[in-house]
């Protein structure tokens, strides 16, 4: 029989049936995630549009909030101590939030879809800079740099090419990944055994 010595001492039969409990606790947690998983991919891949949407809401209630806050923040704050661009930005969210919540499916989707578009240009961009100065220094490993920097560049050019199509490609995508690493997850949460 194994003792531990700490300040009480435990049989290595009862720690190990600790350590089994925890194992079916993280079992069941694991399964659950990897149905989550599952439904939120087959959501995704049949109804995009609608996800999206519910996103973007969210998205306008947190900066409605936000902006709220803010100018709540600067009028309480006292005058000598008040920064006009508090209430600027503030205004600026509630804006925003009424846009997003005023605005058609199709329209958020591109919006969305050039942002990402924009930024994955940008990324590009640095990755591609990244790699230059790695060759500068004559460090190996430049060669992934590039090769991501590139994918990243043509990647923000079809997204700005096509934005909505883009984006339904993109959200089929996540939702693929979703499912299948639901399913990988469910069977490895299954193979779990106890100790």
């Amino acid at each position: 029989m194994f003792i531990f010595s700490s300040g009480n001492q435990e049989s290595f039969y009862e720690m190990q049936d600790k350590i089994n409990r925890k194992l079916r606790s993280l079992r069941r947690l694991g399964l659950v995630l990897a149905v989550a998983l599952v439904v939120l991919g087959i959501v995704l891949l049949f109804c995009p549009q609608s996800v999206v949407l519910w996103i973007e809401r969210g998205i306008a209630v947190i900066l409605g909030l936000v902006g709220i806050v803010e100018i709540l923040d600067y009028l309480s704050t006292s005058a000598l101590f008040r920064q006009s661009l508090t209430i600027v930005r503030g205004l600026f969210d509630l804006l925003i939030a009424v846009l997003l919540l005023r605005a058609d499916a199709e329209m958020v989707i591109t919006v969305f879809a050039v942002l990402l578009g924009v930024s994955a240009i940008v990324i590009g961009i640095h990755k591609l800079d990244y790699a230059m100065k790695l060759n500068y220094f004559r460090v190996e490993g430049s060669g992934m740099a590039i090769a991501g920097g590139v994918l990243s560049v043509i990647a923000g050019i079809c997204f700005l090419i096509s934005p909505l199509s883009s984006a339904i490609v993109l959200t089929t995508l996540i939702a693929a990944y979703c499912i299948l690493g639901g399913i990988a997850l469910f069977i490895e949460m299954l193979s779990f055994k106890n100790r």
